[in-house]
Order: structure tokens, then sequence, then C-alpha cells
């Protein structure tokens, strides 16, 4: 039995090998047949050239980025055409914009002639292609003028506008009520055109979502990210660059004005200039920053305590006003506004010998040996054997 069933495994294997091998055969032979159909209607457009048809023409082929359809990542239109607000002044001026004009017709021309749409996320193809009347001249440079005016807008004004027409296609799937949710065309096709007769023939062309987000080059993650506020109604949250962090907000109205009010009025009394140093001012050397966190936390009405773990506690100070009260700062944020702000403040430093109490030897305490001052290494005079130091010293 043991071996009928590993035999049995063994031919399950291969075939499921098989089959995989099938499968990539099969999606290889259809990428080269769309690659062939592709390169047929470039051909043929630009034979056709001015009759109609849109054309292709590429300022520079190396530098036009091409997208795939079912590609997870997705370069936005702003970032393609160098038009986003992180893009540097000399890329923006790299291009002209007849040069972005001439890109995203390049992009439309390649969506226009591919023989079906493909799934966004699953990459498996459908059995039309929503974007087939790009290959009209006119439709296409009406579909491009909108994309150059969609990538002018900032993020938050373009997430707006992708909103308003997922809740048109809701509406329309729920009137409708179709069942084909996958490849339903319910989204109506981006245009800016001052011809009415182009406009009354594109207002009602609708595409699917899958050819919508390729159009417009939204990818995945942001596609859900907004239909999940569309279901919920809600709005996406707009940076402002302009605005000031909470935290920073704290710092300058709470904690900042008392450091600075503790600093000119308590601590640089106590200071002195530095004899040779201009614009320094030194502390006494029993001072130190330690010392003055915790004259600061006094001032304000706080008691610093250190557990046995070395962990710095602040507690409150029984009967001390509560109008002269103020928040007090974390250690941390004490150094670093002390570096900030006053640089030129430091703490004078002990005088050498000054480690402690002295020993009997004369030299300073704390372990008798960093007081005390090396003798000067001599050499011996072996001439005369009396004036040799004694045989302890040596060892």
């Amino acid at each position: 039995p043991a071996e009928r069933a590993a035999a049995s495994l063994k031919e399950y294997e291969q075939v499921k090998v098989k089959k995989h091998t099938a499968a990539s055969s099969l999606r290889e032979y259809e990428r080269m047949i769309a690659r062939k159909q592709l390169e047929k209607g470039s051909k043929k457009d630009k034979d056709t050239e001015g009759e109609g048809t849109a054309k292709i023409i590429t300022p520079d082929e190396a530098n036009t980025p091409t997208m795939s359809a079912a590609s997870n990542k997705t370069q936005r239109w702003s970032s393609l055409l160098k038009l986003a607000s992180w893009t540097p002044d000399s890329q923006k001026n790299s291009l002209t914009d007849e040069d972005r004009h001439v890109i995203i017709k390049n992009e439309l021309s390649h969506m226009a002639f591919e023989p079906y749409c493909t799934h966004s996320k699953k990459g498996s193809p459908f059995e039309s292609n929503c974007l087939d009347m790009l290959q009209e001249k006119p439709k296409a440079d009406a579909v491009a003028n909108f994309i150059f005016w969609l990538a002018n807008l900032d993020t938050f004004t373009q997430q707006l506008f992708i909103m308003e027409r997922i809740r048109a296609c809701k509406r329309l799937t729920e009137i409708t009520r179709s069942h084909n949710t996958a490849h339903f065309r319910g989204y109506v096709m981006p245009f800016i055109c001052k011809d009415n007769d182009i406009g009354h023939q594109m207002k009602d062309i609708r595409i699917c979502k899958h050819s919508f987000m390729r159009l417009l080059r939204i990818g995945g993650d942001i596609m859900r990210t907004l239909q999940n506020h569309v279901n919920n109604g809600t709005t996406p949250t707009k940076k402002m660059n302009n605005l000031e962090p909470y935290w920073r907000k704290r710092y300058n109205e709470i904690i900042k004005p008392p450091l600075d009010l503790f600093f000119q009025q308590r601590l640089f009394p106590l200071t002195a200039a530095h004899p040779k140093l201009s614009g320094v001012h030194e502390l006494d050397s029993d001072w130190s920053k330690r010392k003055v966190y915790g004259f600061y936390c006094n001032a304000i009405g706080y008691e610093v305590k250190t557990d046995a773990g070395g962990k710095t506690k602040l507690e409150d100070i029984e009967g001390f006003p509560p109008s002269e009260k103020r928040e007090a700062c974390s250690w941390r944020t004490f150094l670093r506004y002390w570096t900030k702000e006053h640089p030129n403040l430091r703490v004078r430093s002990k005088p050498k010998g000054d480690g402690g109490n002295s020993n009997n030897n004369g030299s300073s305490g704390g372990g008798g040996t960093r007081g005390k001052k090396r003798k000067a290494v001599t050499t011996l005079d072996v001439s005369d054997p009396q004036r040799l130091p004694p045989l302890d010293v040596y060892w």
C-alpha cells in the first residue's frame, strides 16, 4: 500500500506540473498575440497618419515608460509628466506642455490598440477592450486634454474627482442591477473638448473599472481606499503642510515659556563670564546639569526623585502655590533645550586634584590613585652600588 500511495502521489505531481506548464504556455501565447496585434496597430496608425486615427509621437521613447495593465506599482500622471509638487524645477522645465501631450497620446495609443481589457488585480483578460475608441484622433485628443488638466491638480482634488465617479458608477449598478460587476461599464469616459459633436459622442461612452483605473493611472490600493471612503461616507485626510504639529505647538506654548523664564531670571544670575572666551557664561563647579534640572523642577512645583532602578520621577511639592505651578518637561527635553537655546552656557570644570577628601599621603580620595602624581622616570647610575634603590622598590 505504501508503494502504491507513493506511485499515485508521483503521478499526481507529474500531472500538476504538466497543467502548470500548459497554463504558462497559454499565457505566453496570449501575450505574444497581443504584442503582434499592437505592432500591427502601430504600423497601421503610421501608414494612415492624418486620416482620423491617433498619431503615435514619441519625443523621447527611451524616457517614456509604459505601464502594464496588471502591474501593482502604478506611476501617477503627475510623476510621469514631472508635474508633481516634489519634482525639482530643473526637471519640470525639461519638458514643455507639448511634450507632455505627446507622452499622454503615446500612452493612450498603447491602450487603444490592445485586444482586450485586463483585470487590474488578477491579470486575466476580458472579452473586449473598453478603450478601443481612442484609436480615433479627436477622441484621443479630448481624453489627453483631460489627463493633462487632472495631472496639474493636487492629490486631494484628484481623489475627490475619482470618488465622485465611483459614486456615479455605484448608483448606476444599483439601478441596472447588473450581475457582471467585474467588467461592468459604469464609468463615464473623462474628456475635455470644445467641439460639440465630439462632446455629444463622448458623453455616452462608458468604460469598465479596470480601464478607468488604467486610464487615470490609479493603483489597486488607492482604488480600494477611495471605495471604502465612498461606502463609509468619509473623505480622505488632506495633508496640510502649513499646519504646525501638535507636539511642536504644545512645546512652544506650554513647555518653552517656563524654561525661558527660569534660565533668564534664576539661572543666569548665578553665572560668571568666562575669563578667556567672550560670550561664554559658566556656572560654579559645584553645579551639574542634573542639579540644574532639579532646581528647575523645584521652581515650578515638582521634586525630582530617583528610584532603585535609576528612573527619575517627579512628585508634587506639598503646599506649592497652584498659580505658580507649571508643566515640567522631561530630562531629555531639558538637555535638548539647553543645547539648542543656550549653547554658550556651561558648567565650570572642577580644578585638578579636587576629587574628594585628602588622605594621609596628601593625595585626593576616591581610590587613592586619581589625585596622585606619577614620579618621573630617571636613569639609574649603576656605577656606584650604594646609589641603587633597595630591592623592594623593583618589586
